[in-house]
């Protein structure tokens, strides 16, 4: 048995899951017993072997889930953890030397709570372009995993915070079992683009009365590719958060006995507002000559012209 299990669950990463292990190899030490999950989605024997080659510099086993889906590779590593509370972190992160001491602080510190997020840190490979502006659309930081409410640890509200990202998350696996395990219905499927698995798991335990830490300084770094950083990518993941925002909207009515998973009246008035109020922002950003205006604008209008698109289908 471990107090902790860092799981790591990995999709044709062989490249990069070196690096990330390195990094954890060599964080700070807490006075807590802990193990190392690698959940192999693709079930590449190049990552079998890198798991290998880190034994007797980390306490790590190596799982293979034949079964594609990163909700399927969490719930793999759910049901093979040793450990009552399991820190989930992409195959491509850099950790804090503090990142583990600073987790296991916050859950024994907070342990009336259920999970616990960290800091995510984007680090730029290219130049950061004029129209991705965080400031003006915050949304631009979830295309390329940030993570940032502040740099003082607190209580994480459910009224105000976004939830955590699986990147830097630690859970319960009690709270996890109860409710339901990962939905393996969302989230990345291979190839194909996902999500919302991570952020509908915070929201279901919220909404069963569990509480939340934002570890401030539970930090770790995440790469943000080229190809990450560009228009094509950022328009695509504009309509994407539109049709995973309404089935969230709908999930949560649904969960709630409301609407029967409909489609509530007032998005659509709000989507119409805020999507002529985009193409307003578009326009005085080209007007203006101001690349970041001008994308925060186009961000915003497709966002809602998504929404839109995906409450009006059945």
């Amino acid at each position: 048995m471990s107090d902790f299990t860092v799981a790591i669950c990995t999709y044709n990463r062989a490249d990069l899951l070196p690096e990330t292990l390195a990094s954890l190899a060599a964080v700070d030490r807490p006075d807590a017993a802990w193990e190392v999950l690698v959940v192999d989605n693709a079930c590449d024997d190049q990552v079998r072997v890198i798991v290998e080659g880190f034994k007797g510099k980390l306490d790590i086993r190596y799982v293979a889930e034949p079964e594609v889906g990163i909700a399927r590779a969490r719930n793999r590593a759910v049901g093979e953890t040793r450990s009552p509370i399991i820190l989930f972190a992409d195959d491509d992160v850099q950790f804090d030397r503090g990142w583990l001491c600073a987790m296991v602080n916050a859950v024994r510190q907070h342990n009336d709570c259920d999970f616990w997020g960290g800091r995510i840190e984007p680090v730029w490979t290219v130049e950061q372009p004029a129209w991705f502006d965080i400031d003006r659309c915050p949304m631009l930081g979830d295309s390329v995993v940030r993570y940032d409410v502040g740099r003082e640890p607190r209580a994480w509200d459910p009224a105000a915070d976004p939830p955590f990202y699986t990147c830097n998350l630690g859970l319960r696996v009690e709270a996890i079992k109860r409710e339901g395990l990962f939905d393996v219905t969302l989230g990345h499927q291979g190839k194909k683009r996902g999500g919302g698995e991570d952020s509908w798991m915070i929201k279901a335990i919220s909404r069963s009365g569990g509480k939340g830490w934002y570890a401030a300084d539970a930090a770790l770094e995440h790469p943000v590719p080229p190809q990450r950083v560009t228009l094509k990518h950022a328009r695509a993941f504009a309509w994407w958060q539109g049709r995973v925002g309404v089935d969230m909207l709908r999930r949560e009515h649904a969960a709630a006995g409301q609407l029967r998973g409909r489609t509530p009246r007032w998005l659509y008035r709000v989507a119409v507002e805020q999507l002529f109020k985009g193409v307003g922002w578009w326009a005085a950003g080209v007007l203006k000559r101001d690349a970041g205006l001008a994308f925060t604008g186009q961000f915003t209008a497709l966002f809602n012209l998504s929404k839109l698109w995906h409450a009006l289908k059945r």
